[in-house]
């Protein structure tokens, strides 16, 4: 048998006093809070997708990534390229002969100079060109994770 409870037959009242001490105390609550709620959301939406591209951990990462792989693709490119090579190198050698011929003061000197130019470019090396599709592959990867940690970002 469930319990019945006994009817409210009036409301519980305040005295005048309390009253006005109770909607004076409300206002003020609701006039500071609006004050600083104010202050708090005064940003724009930019502005706060600027602040959070700056501080958010997972865009920063996903950024290095993809710069780090513009600059990977980049050096993989020059295997492609003419490789230059310049070597020189020289000697001198100089002899005095204790008693010169003929009364003369003659001194003997032997100068040798040297210079190698070498250069060289891949017709076809197929190592190399499977390092530059991976590192494009690398590049397009990373910048298509950029794309989606802004997204990401936009959604958070």
């Amino acid at each position: 048998m469930p319990i019945s409870r006994p009817a409210l037959t009036h409301a519980p009242s305040l005295s005048a006093p309390f009253k006005h001490r109770a909607v004076a105390r409300a206002v003020l609550a609701w006039a500071i809070s609006s004050l600083c709620a104010g202050a708090a959301w005064s940003q724009s939406l930019p502005e706060l997708y600027d602040a959070a591209r700056a501080y958010d951990a997972a865009y920063l990462a996903a950024k290095a990534q993809a710069e780090s792989a513009k600059f990977r693709a980049a050096q993989s490119d020059s295997l492609a390229l003419p490789n230059v090579a310049l070597n020189s190198s020289g000697t001198q050698t100089e002899s005095n002969s204790p008693r010169p011929p003929s009364g003369s003061n003659r001194t003997d000197g032997l100068t040798n100079l040297q210079a190698n130019v070498r250069a060289r470019q891949p017709l076809y090396n197929r190592a190399n060109k499977a390092t530059i599709e991976q590192a494009q592959r690398s590049l397009e990867l990373a910048s298509a994770d950029l794309e989606t940690a802004e997204q990401d970002l936009i959604v958070r």
